[in-house]
């Protein structure tokens, strides 16, 4: 179901607010240890993730104030200050997965590369590389951007089949319901799924920390 959102920019109440929030919750508290490179938004968002399934106190936090859990996230996972973001990011919306009801976010700014196809390497992928590829194939690609959003049952299944060589990825054997929602040019929408998506950690694809920070500008640019 979504959940929370938290605000329009108001730099003097985002400054008390972020004070207040790190006297709670010190510098490094939501990500962890601190990467040494900067983070993909993927490894950000999976570890805020993780933290909500082994917390139960960040869990509420975050419901209750995700745009400022998720900008400091942010900063944290890019080693930025978090002030750079607030009046940049106006909006940040939960969707909260069930057993049955999956969720997949199209972010505004482009993802993939040109290229990027629905190949894969004929065996069953992790959700997370499945979905970086549907994602990169629907920011390229209008007609298949246009049936994820109107069919997105059929469209999300059909896609995750083609990659895992014909065979329907566990992760989606009990789920009913996907809906695939657009991300607007004020709002980032985080997606909570059921299962801490490291818990059964994948080897995550190769990216440099010169990528990571030029998709959170092409984040930023996105909402502005």
């Amino acid at each position: 179901m979504p959940l929370g959102c938290d605000g329009l920019c108001n730099p003097l109440e985002d400054l008390e607010g972020l004070l207040a929030f790190l006297r709670e919750w010190k510098w490094g508290a939501i990500l962890g240890d601190l990467p040494a490179e900067p983070l993909a938004r993927q490894g950000i968002e999976d570890r805020v993730a993780h933290r909500v399934h082994t917390d139960e106190r960040f869990r509420q936090m975050l419901l209750a104030e995700p745009r400022r859990v998720y900008i400091i996230a942010l900063a944290e996972g890019l080693g930025l200050g978090p002030l750079f973001f607030f009046c940049e990011i106006r909006e940040v919306r939960v969707l909260e997965e069930t057993r049955e009801i999956l969720y997949l976010a199209l972010p505004s700014h482009d993802f993939g590369s040109p290229a990027a196809t629905l190949q894969g390497p004929g065996r069953i992928l992790s959700r997370q590389d499945i979905e970086h590829r549907i994602v990169a194939r629907a920011s390229n690609d209008k007609d298949f951007r246009q049936s994820l959003l109107f069919q997105p049952n059929s469209t999300y299944r059909r896609s995750a089949q083609e990659l895992c060589a014909g065979q329907l990825p566990p992760y989606l054997l009990d789920v009913k319901e996907i809906r695939v929602v657009p991300e607007t040019q004020s709002s980032i929408l985080f997606v909570l799924p059921l299962h801490d998506p490291l818990a059964c950690p994948a080897a995550p694809e190769s990216e440099s920390g010169e990528t990571a920070i030029a998709e959170a500008v092409g984040l930023l640019t996105s909402i502005t």
